[in-house]
């Protein structure tokens, strides 16, 4: 997505050339409390066949956007007192092409800086938590980002949880709340990552997913989902979920 000069969020139907079919979808970073084992403190939800025209959906991912600038304002703060001033290489606007702006965009303007030799070395030195210029997310947690996405008509889904056969009981409480998905096949997941995943989505009855987890800094769509092989049979049960989650409107 991108913001519309109204301030909405724009949704980009893309690759009628390629034959593809395109989804509405949006990933919300939600901030579940202290977890052990839950790296860096977070859960991704994906949600897939959004409805782009609800409101109040689009009211909650303008509270997130807003939550996220203030964020990236403390960040860039926090690597001014360390001596390392990136203000002049951050065009937030342009970077994130109008729309939320998160730390991928600060890490391209450490590197183009000169502070990082790339965008996951930059991460590593200073944005991530642990690190000197470490902000923590505040957002909505978890079960306010599924209960918004199921009322917009979404499927939504946990992405890319390598740590999801330790975290069963965590997801057992989401499936409560209305989870209805687990991105099992994720383009940096281990085969075992993969096969341990899997399994956990079967156990639990949720929907099988794939995705890249591309947000543009790391090359071209097309070179990023090069890297991603889903089966053809995540297809159907898929579009079963979607279904069932727009008779709901």
């Amino acid at each position: 997505t991108r913001l519309a000069p109204n301030g909405k969020a724009q949704y980009l139907i893309t690759g009628k050339k390629q034959n593809l079919e395109v989804l509405p979808g949006v990933e919300i970073n939600s901030v579940p409390g202290a977890i052990e084992g839950l790296r860096n403190g977070e859960l991704h939800i994906l949600g897939l066949g959004v409805d782009p025209a609800d409101e109040a959906f689009e009211e909650l991912l303008a509270e997130q956007r807003a939550l996220r600038r203030a964020r990236i304002d403390r960040i860039v703060g926090r690597l001014d007192a360390l001596g390392i001033p990136i203000r002049h290489h951050l065009h937030l606007d342009e970077r994130a092409g109008g729309a939320s702006v998160g730390r991928p965009h600060l890490a391209a303007a450490l590197v183009a800086g000169g502070h990082a030799v790339n965008v996951d070395d930059a991460i590593d030195r200073y944005l991530k938590p642990g690190k000197p210029a470490y902000e923590p997310r505040v957002g909505v947690g978890p079960r306010a980002a599924i209960e918004a996405i199921r009322a917009a008509r979404g499927l939504p889904v946990v992405a890319h949880l390598a740590e999801a056969p330790s975290l069963r009981p965590l997801l057992r409480e989401l499936v409560g709340y209305g989870l209805a998905g687990l991105e099992v096949h994720y383009a940096r997941y281990s085969v075992d990552e993969t096969v341990g995943v899997a399994a956990v989505a079967r156990e639990l009855g949720l929907v099988a997913t794939g995705g890249a987890d591309h947000h543009g800094h790391e090359g071209t769509y097309a070179e990023s989902h090069a890297t991603l092989w889903v089966p053809p049979e995540v297809e159907a049960p898929l579009r079963d979920g979607l279904a069932r989650m727009a008779a709901r409107g």
